[in-house]
């Protein structure tokens, strides 16, 4: 079972929530989800553990809003330095696959930000399609044929 980041902006209370069931349904089925709201502790040096996550994890999933998008283009808060860590990892690397995007509000045209631009990702953002879209991302993580 692939040990998986998630990276995501805090855009509000509720896409917080958001993204933690997303976290809590994913354990629930055996995977191993590093959550900042579950594992960076108080007095923890938030860029270290930003550091440690992204690049000691198998995939990592990258919750995709337009606030996301801004605060990675123009390099921003957190998410502008996990933007820094992750785009250094593909140019590293640039046809890996651990890297998956995942389309939480907006489209596929002007969500992303530029370093994801072109690679497949996983939409969910009909609230009503999401025990379908969690399938298919848990068969990706968990490399099950459907």
């Amino acid at each position: 079972m692939s040990k998986i980041f998630i990276s995501y902006s805090w855009d509000n209370e509720e896409h917080k929530k958001w993204v933690k069931n997303l976290a809590t349904d994913l354990r629930k089925n055996g995977v191993d989800v590093i959550l900042d709201q579950w594992d960076l502790k108080l007095g923890a040096e938030s860029t270290h553990f930003m550091e440690e996550s992204v690049t000691n994890s198998e995939r990592v999933l990258i919750i995709l809003t337009n606030n996301y998008r801004d605060r990675c283009n123009n390099r921003i808060k957190g998410v502008g330095y996990e933007t820094s860590i992750i785009t250094a990892e593909i140019y590293q690397n640039v046809p890996t696959r651990k890297f998956i995007p995942v389309l939480r509000e907006g489209d596929w045209t002007n969500t992303p930000p530029i370093y994801l631009r072109g690679r497949l990702g996983l939409d969910m953002t009909e609230d009503e399609q999401y025990d379908a879209r969690l399938t298919e991302l848990l068969r990706e993580l968990c490399q099950v044929s459907p």
